[in-house]
């Protein structure tokens, strides 16, 4: 994992973090997974998120990663805005165990000939799953009565 850090050089103060992990997933695509992201309150709205993230995609673009993941709670309406705004599009909707939020999962596409490329496939990603994970699961990860039969019936075979 990499953590980026923006300081203030003239006063030396920290005004924002972020980090990156590199992952395989079960495809055996290479891709990496914005762990954090946070700016200092006194930093908020310069641009220094945005940098930060760019900063991420650029790394993650030379490690010749296929695509970026990352995700935020559905509440966070201005995270979920600065993810849109930053190039990521809704491919999916997790709920946590021990959270007590859904949360959007968020693809940046750098290969370029990939289907995510398209914003319909995103759109359809994003409403399939969402709809699977609202029927299958509560907001705190627990599963609901729908999930409860599907997984009963998924033990019997």
């Amino acid at each position: 994992m990499k953590t980026l850090v923006a300081i203030e050089t003239d006063s030396n103060t920290l005004m924002g973090t972020a980090s990156i992990k590199f992952c395989t997933d079960s495809k055996g695509e290479r891709y990496s997974f914005n762990k954090h992201a946070a700016v200092a309150s006194i930093a908020k709205h310069q641009g220094i998120g945005s940098k930060l993230e760019k900063e991420r995609i650029r790394i993650a673009r030379e490690a010749g990663v296929d695509y970026i993941r990352t995700g935020t709670s559905v509440d966070a309406k201005s995270s979920v805005k600065w993810h849109e705004k930053n190039g990521f599009r809704k491919v999916g909707l997790v709920a946590a165990s021990g959270r007590n939020y859904y949360s959007y999962v968020f693809r940046y596409q750098i290969n370029p000939n990939s289907k995510f490329n398209s914003p319909f496939y995103c759109y359809m990603q994003y409403l399939k799953w969402s709809i699977w994970v609202r029927l299958t699961k509560k907001k705190g990860g627990e599963p609901t009565l729908i999930g409860k039969l599907f997984n009963n019936n998924c033990k019997r075979k």
